[in-house]
């Protein structure tokens, strides 16, 4: 007996975002709730229609990527549609936005997550862990690698 055997890979994995699950998390995202009392979700029924229009409208019109033919990704690229499957190193810039833990970091300041501010741009959804207004504030906010600048 024959069996195939598939070819080596080489360089990196490549991972990409779901467009299947990128929908479901824009159809909950209305629903998500960042107090003690959660927001009630419709019935599956109507959350399997939401899911269906947020595909749809993803196959269609894409993601808010930064064009990376216009210089590098951390230098603030411009945002362009794009349909085509997205890297996630593309979007979400993995860096250290508060101090490891036993160095000096201080439990009463905001420190802001950059991979999700990129992560709720890509999608054009808000960022209710991040929220706005916390930016700015003297000994209160902390923000690195904030590509958005939101």
């Amino acid at each position: 007996m024959d069996i195939p055997t598939p070819e080596p890979v080489t360089g990196a994995p490549r991972l990409t975002y779901d467009p299947a699950w990128l929908a479901i998390t824009r159809a909950f995202h209305p629903y998500f709730s960042s107090s003690v009392e959660q927001i009630p979700l419709p019935d599956p029924g109507v959350m399997r229609r939401k899911v269906a229009k947020e595909l749809e409208k993803i196959n269609a019109e894409g993601f808010l990527v930064p064009d990376l033919t216009s210089g590098s990704m951390f230098d603030d690229p411009p945002l362009v549609r794009t349909t085509a499957p997205v890297d996630v190193a593309a979007i979400q810039h993995f860096v250290a936005t508060a101090p490891p833990q036993g160095t000096g970091g201080d439990h009463r300041v905001w420190y802001t997550n950059s991979q999700t501010r990129q992560f709720c741009d890509m999608l054009g959804i808000e960022d209710k862990v991040n929220p706005s207004g916390n930016e700015g504030k003297k000994d209160k906010v902390h923000s690195k690698g904030n590509r958005t600048g939101r």
